[in-house]
């Protein structure tokens, strides 16, 4: 008999078990089918977003005529970026100049030329391209300031000064020598409206230190939209622009572009 009731006791807390186990289930797919939805608006809202705040601009600097004219499109481009780096060149800090067409990713100093960088390879948002062009070309006229950015490596390396054995080597110059770690270099900075540049080396040291760099912005990136959806707000949608570059380009544009430096963006020509 009481083997019985405990039969019967424990088949409940099995049904009781699976049927939390299906709720808790249905909730997570409700909630993801949501989370997908409510990506889906943000990012039609951010192209909104971008059209609406530049139209009263678009207006006054285009010809209506000219709108569909390629040849006219690719020189209101070459001008925006013209004229973005000509602003930065007033500037005495170090800038990042991001050629896709070109596939370069340049050093710059008061408008020379300190280092250039060849893009191997590049993914953008297709975000970027529902802008309407001629806004896309007034927001990209002005150079971009960097708002935050997230590394693999450290910002400043770290430098070991050897110390010196005697007296005769201490009137020498100082030995000071980098530690470099075997790490790989990825990092992805974040520019004015929301655009995101994404750059790793070439080079696949290890695939679970990209995985690892991958998953921790993707954590980040959830928590901060969640929180934003259980408050019933649309997530803020930043489009990416992934490049590619040689682990040592990669590893040196990092550490010359200041904090809160300006990157100017040519994108399509």
């Amino acid at each position: 008999m009481d083997t019985s009731k405990e039969v019967k006791s424990r088949n409940s807390r099995l049904k009781i078990f699976f049927k939390l186990a299906i709720s808790l289930l249905v909730f997570l797919l409700a909630f993801l089918v949501f989370y997908i939805v409510m990506s889906a608006f943000s990012t039609s809202r951010w192209v909104k977003d971008v059209n609406s705040r530049y139209s009263e601009q678009v207006h006054e600097r285009y010809d209506p005529q000219l709108i569909n004219n390629q040849k006219y499109i690719a020189l209101q481009n070459e001008i925006a970026f013209i004229k973005a780096q000509l602003s930065m060149a007033k500037t005495d800090s170090i800038g990042l100049i991001i050629n896709i067409p070109d596939s370069t990713m340049t050093l710059d100093i008061s408008g020379v030329d300190v280092s250039v960088a060849k893009i191997i390879n590049s993914k953008s948002s297709r975000s970027l391209y529902a802008i309407d062009h001629r806004a896309l070309a007034i927001m990209l006229s002005e150079p971009l300031r960097i708002t935050n950015s997230v590394a693999s490596i450290e910002k400043e390396p770290i430098i070991n000064k050897i110390a010196q054995k005697d007296t005769t080597e201490a009137s020498l110059p100082d030995k000071i020598q980098e530690i470099i770690k075997d790490e790989p270099v990825y990092f992805e900075l974040t520019l004015e409206n929301e655009l995101k540049i994404l750059v790793i080396q070439q080079e696949e040291l290890s695939k679970i230190s990209r995985f690892k760099f991958s998953l921790n912005l993707a954590v980040q990136r959830a928590i901060k939209d969640t929180k934003s959806i259980l408050k019933f707000r649309l997530p803020d949608y930043s489009p990416v622009i992934q490049l590619i570059v040689s682990e040592k380009d990669a590893r040196a544009i990092y550490r010359a572009i200041p904090e809160k430096g300006k990157t100017c963006l040519f994108l399509i020509n």
